[in-house]
């Protein structure tokens, strides 16, 4: 009973993880969206991932890697609904010097309005440029659908 005490206690001082809001972008209006993020390495390789959820219902977790000495991010977009049909999405970046600010994948988005001239972007999070944010990503090309992670 004692341990089963301190396990509840200890559980209590966990902390919450932080909720951040963004958007996602759809042709008919942008719907708000809330996420969390976390942050991991493993030797060179520095991932964050997202868990999102928008207002409509929708969630999808987000894999952004970092393969610092390759010089690549590879950054993956899966369907939490699962399923046969569950969205899959892939975007590799691949860059030979590393950048301050917004860099990414330059797409047609930007035919659009302007306002999207990336299908994915990201950046480094510290001078250190190890791990990195991504700023906007898209998840469904044929339909110019974003996942907006700024506001």
């Amino acid at each position: 009973m004692k341990n089963l005490i301190v396990i509840l206690f200890c559980l209590c001082l966990l902390p919450a993880q932080a909720q951040y809001s963004g958007y996602t972008y759809l042709s008919s209006g942008n719907v708000s969206m809330s996420y969390s993020k976390s942050y991991t390495e493993s030797g060179n390789t520095f991932t964050t991932t997202y868990k999102t959820k928008d207002s409509h219902g929708y969630s999808y977790t987000v894999k952004a890697v970092h393969y610092k000495s390759d010089k690549k991010i590879v950054v993956t977009i899966d369907d939490n609904a699962g399923g046969i049909l569950a969205l899959h999405h892939v975007e590799t970046i691949n860059y030979t010097v590393e950048r301050d600010g917004i860099f990414g994948l330059r797409g047609d988005g930007n035919i659009l309005d302007g306002s999207y001239p990336y299908i994915c972007a990201v950046s480094f999070t510290s001078a250190k440029k190890q791990n990195i944010e991504v700023y906007e990503v898209i998840i469904d090309p044929v339909n110019s659908i974003f996942l907006c992670f700024h506001n």
